[in-house]
């Protein structure tokens, strides 16, 4: 479902609430309506957002490039989402916020894309988040896990300030609030306080004066949609190729949630205690292992490691043929073959892969989030 943006500031609050014990919590809160310039450049940057999975977007044929994903971390404790920046064949980046788990749901996303000199600071230091101009806040009872902002005009390599405060649900009441950035878990500063309020990092004093917050840059990529292809000529590479086959993934966060009520499909079949539910490079991995690797916040854990194995993961427990596309079970191969030659993985030893498999898991990356299959799982 697309949307529209209206104007509201929304305060952050620690205590608990009963989703049911008062009518006007159930009205959704309204979405920010805005453009802003972006550094010096115009026309002026505006957006749109998307409740739900980014394959209900209302635009046949739109393909993304310049994938990037990044996680949601509290100033203490683990990851509880993701962030995935695409660029679209609309020319157009798609910010992606998601949670791993769900007991865990978006309340407020406040999203800052621009120059690095324009981030809203107040006089001390901290991130003044009322300014960042693109925001959104979700109405108790809270029930969005995925949410993407649309926007228009952002080119070359912008800095990304992401912050969401999410809470965790159980038996139809609040129960826990985080504040988290993208790449908080060991991005770059843009402050840092050592007293911090509830929810891991707000400041009560001032509910849009967070005292610590991170920031990164991204490059808009520059991905057209496919055309179709004319006929190969014959005895050509491309006819023995052939057409590509009607295959689907499901994307890495769909196996990679921090929910173990959900189990893993056991793709190796047999005993999961003995041999885990999927090998990848000749080694067994059990989901809580891969779990473990993917959300691993150890300080010298490769993120294109990770990307190595969460992709290739994805395609075998999302049962993808991928061996009928050869650009597709090259790039398994690769990894996989990479895989082989080193100890097995754990969250404490992601070792950084060699370009060929960084590459690889690129063009894997790139190829899900142009296949997705939702109805699968």
């Amino acid at each position: 479902m697309l949307v529209t943006m209206s104007l509201s500031f929304i305060s952050f609050s620690c205590t608990r609430e009963d989703l049911g014990s008062d009518p006007a919590l159930a009205s959704s809160e309204s979405e920010i309506a805005s453009t802003w310039n972006y550094g010096s450049t115009t026309p002026a940057v505006s957006f749109t957002g998307i409740a739900g999975d980014i394959a209900e977007i209302p635009n046949t044929g739109l393909s993304f490039c310049s994938i990037k994903t990044i996680q949601l971390c509290p100033e203490r404790g683990s990851s509880v989402g993701s962030l995935i920046i695409r660029t679209g064949s609309d020319q157009k980046v798609y910010v992606t916020y998601v949670m791993n788990t769900t007991a865990w749901f978006l309340k407020k996303l406040d999203l800052y894309v621009g120059t690095n000199t324009n981030i809203p600071l107040y006089n001390s230091g901290r991130v003044n988040v009322s300014k960042f101009p693109v925001k959104k806040s979700m109405g108790a009872p809270y029930t969005v896990r995925k949410f993407t902002f649309v926007l228009n005009n952002i080119t070359g390599v912008p800095t990304i300030s992401a912050h969401a405060d999410v809470v965790k649900v159980v038996n139809n009441r609040v129960k826990e609030q985080k504040s988290l950035w993208a790449d908080g878990c060991n991005g770059t500063l843009i402050y840092h306080e050592s007293n911090h309020g509830c929810g891991g990092g707000h400041n009560d004093d001032n509910n849009d004066e967070d005292e610590w917050a991170t920031k990164f840059t991204y490059t808009v990529g520059q991905c057209t949609a496919s055309p179709t292809p004319p006929p190969p000529p014959p005895g050509s590479s491309s006819e023995i190729i052939g057409e590509e086959p009607d295959i689907c993934s499901n994307e890495p966060s769909v196996y990679f949630a921090l929910d173990y009520s959900k189990k893993w499909p056991d793709v190796n079949g047999g005993d999961t205690s003995l041999n885990g539910h999927i090998t990848l490079g000749g080694k067994d991995y059990s989901e809580g292992t891969g779990k473990g690797i993917y959300h691993s916040n150890a300080p010298n854990a490769s993120p294109d490691a990770r990307k190595a194995f969460g992709t290739v993961t994805a395609l075998k427990l999302s049962f993808t043929d991928y061996a009928l596309w050869p650009p597709l079970n090259n790039a398994t191969i690769t990894i996989e073959n990479w895989l082989s030659t080193i100890p097995k993985l754990t969250p404490a030893h992601l070792p950084t892969p060699p370009q060929s498999v960084i590459t690889a898991a690129n063009t894997i990356e790139v190829w899900i989030a142009n296949h997705p299959c939702p109805d699968r799982r």
